[in-house]
């Protein structure tokens, strides 16, 4: 059935689709307390950045003189970096965001909500705590709506909120760990001896996955769903960090030049949001995309414009340091709503 049915059937005030309203509304009362800057970003554009796995939708815009080729936002990555480079400071945007050629399922919607944000003078750490807060700024938002309660299910929110008072404890539950670190613990396997050469590739064809026609991106990411991820679900809440190089083209590289400063979120067993300390190296960016989209050509895979306007930015702006991350909001909208399947939270799924 879809979901706005149900108001119409009188059960519109138990219906968990409520929480990720005022999910949202505590958001912007986050940043709104932390003098950042709401951006509303554009969904269409000529152009977008070109990043391994990510796949846009095509559309066309049909003019007097012949038309325009656009594609739908995979983010408002690109808008918010933009205004960055130009001095806005730091802000965010709540946005629809689009994914193409992503298989339907539990957590995937091909439209969703983007909450992203960007720091200037910070790093992947203070964005790590960025994310930490904000989460207990939910929590303690969501318990404060008396109202809320009431027309919601108290036992399911009292035991899903991750705060210091049930069963999700933050304090208690949460980790925060190296990717080098549990690929060792996994698979008995050194990280920085898959990164060198071939290896990965030898590594993954003797544990009998695909590697012929794929690049290095594809060879590890089946050895992370299928290895990795199922520890990292075991745990409720968990952050990942200090990811490949060779598949973070828009974080900055490390000391070690092997890793970029990214990390990932987890909560119960979802990826809820990616980030980074933002590299300012436009020609290293610029080759990461161009190697994508001769990759996608050379095995006739879906292809976008690259964004060359963004390259620009980046190239020219005043900013020494910043960083930035992703949030899936449909999903963190699913944790405090306690469901299992992003129908649940939305008005309109598709």
């Amino acid at each position: 059935m879809d979901s706005w049915k149900l108001i119409k059937q009188g059960k519109k005030e138990k219906y968990p689709f409520w929480i990720r309203e005022y999910v949202i509304r505590a958001i912007r009362a986050f940043f709104v307390e932390r003098n950042f800057r709401e951006v509303i970003t554009p969904i269409l554009a000529y152009n977008l950045p070109l990043e391994p796995t990510l796949y846009s939708f095509r559309t066309q815009w049909n003019t007097s003189d012949g038309g325009k080729v656009l594609y739908l936002n995979t983010s408002p990555e690109s808008s918010l970096k933009k205004l960055i480079a130009a001095g806005i400071g730091n802000c965010f945007s709540i946005s629809h965001s689009f994914r193409n050629l992503e298989s339907s399922s539990r957590t995937h919607n091909p439209e969703f909500l983007m909450l992203e944000w960007y720091r200037i003078d910070s790093d992947y750490k203070d964005i790590i705590n960025d994310t930490l807060d904000l989460i207990r700024y939910i929590s303690e938002y969501l318990q404060n709506n008396n109202n809320l309660w009431k027309k919601y299910n108290k036992k399911i929110c009292k035991n899903t909120i991750p705060d210091g008072s049930n069963s999700f404890n933050m304090e208690k539950k949460y980790r925060e760990v190296t990717l080098k670190h549990l690929f060792k613990k996994v698979l008995n396997v050194d990280l920085d001896f898959l990164i060198q050469g071939n290896n990965l590739r030898e590594y993954c064809e003797k544990k009998g996955y695909v590697t012929r026609n794929y690049n290095w991106e594809a060879w590890f990411n089946q050895l992370f769903l299928n290895e990795i991820e199922p520890y990292i679900v075991k745990n409720r809440f968990i952050t990942v960090k200090d990811y490949p190089a060779k598949i973070s083209p828009l974080c900055k590289i490390s000391k070690n030049p092997n890793y970029a400063e990214r990390f990932e979120l987890y909560i119960k067993g979802m990826e809820i949001g990616n980030g980074c300390s933002e590299p300012l190296d436009y020609k290293r960016i610029c080759s990461m995309f161009e190697m994508e989209e001769k990759y996608r050509t050379e095995n006739k895979a879906s292809t976008h414009a690259i964004d060359y306007s963004l390259l620009d930015a980046i190239k020219n702006t005043s900013v020494k340091k910043y960083a930035g991350i992703g949030v899936g909001v449909d999903r963190l909208a699913m944790i405090f709503a306690d469901v299992t399947d992003i129908k649940d939270i939305l008005f309109f799924p598709l």
